[in-house]
């Protein structure tokens, strides 16, 4: 019998990595939100350039929120 193939969803990666590993993702959170702080984005930019990565930017009712870090290097986000 074949082993079933699971999908480990992005969520459920980002709470494995906290509480098993121990990451704390509230000082990661803090670190994203500090860099694109310093940056200054203009009001309705859809991304920050940091080094070699872009930080998208999404709108919801009007808060601003990354939503992705793209690579620029490979423009890629991840490999599922």
């Amino acid at each position: 019998m074949s082993r079933m193939q699971v999908h480990i969803s992005d969520h459920a990666l980002v709470r494995h990595m906290e509480l098993v590993m121990g990451l704390d993702v509230e000082a990661v959170r803090r670190e994203i939100r500090r860099k694109v702080t310093v940056e200054h984005p203009l009001p309705g930019a859809t991304g920050v350039i940091i080094d070699r990565f872009t930080y998208k930017i999404g709108y919801d009712a009007d808060q601003p929120t990354i939503t992705t870090v793209i690579d620029r290097r490979t423009m890629r986000r991840h490999q599922p």
